[in-house]
């Protein structure tokens, strides 16, 4: 269980790091949206965000980590698809933002409580120090390749490329079992 949820880890550091890059420049060049309001569409994602991370946790202690995950990722893969299909309208995007926020953050809790329950409570703090490494360091890559993706076709395929890495993180969590 350790090896697949730090497998899950590195995928999530790779969605921060990635659609966080991202997200305002593709707001705002591709789906047409002023700068300004891109930047509070970027914002809005973190808002709610917060939230569904206190919300990720409620449920993960009541309802078990392994379906928030799956709700989360599942959800997030889809949402990044629909952005490279919705229209430039604010609304349509604003919508899209927030269920991307919320769904992104939702994991989170459950990720860092099911590490803690899948860890050695002898190594919790050396467990979670590479799961940092892990996250922010592989993960760091993302970008990079994002940015490959942009250049070389469009700034739509870094989008399918974090819905693949959403829809792995799916995948790997239905592997995983609850302890």
């Amino acid at each position: 269980n350790l090896v697949l949820v730090f497998v899950i880890v590195v995928f999530s550091g790779a969605l921060w790091n990635g659609v966080s890059a991202f997200i305002l420049v593709y707001i705002n060049e591709v789906k047409g949206v002023s700068l300004m309001i891109a930047g509070g569409l970027s914002t809005l994602k973190y808002t709610v965000g917060a939230i569904a991370q206190v919300v990720g946790g409620e449920l993960s202690d009541k309802r078990g980590r392994r379906g928030i995950l799956l709700f989360g990722y599942g959800v997030f893969a889809v949402s990044l698809f629909a952005l490279t299909l919705a229209p430039g309208s604010v609304l349509v995007i604003l919508l899209l933002v927030v269920v991307m926020g919320f769904t992104f953050f939702i994991t989170q809790s459950p990720m860092n409580a099911l590490l803690g329950d899948v860890s050695h409570k002898d190594t919790v703090g050396v467990t979670y120090g590479v799961n940092f490494a892990i996250k922010y360091g592989i993960g760091s890559f993302a970008p990079a390749i994002a940015g490959y993706l942009a250049a070389r076709y469009t700034m739509d395929y870094v989008f399918y490329f974090f819905a693949v890495i959403a829809a792995a993180a799916f995948l790997v969590t239905l592997m995983i079992k609850e302890e």
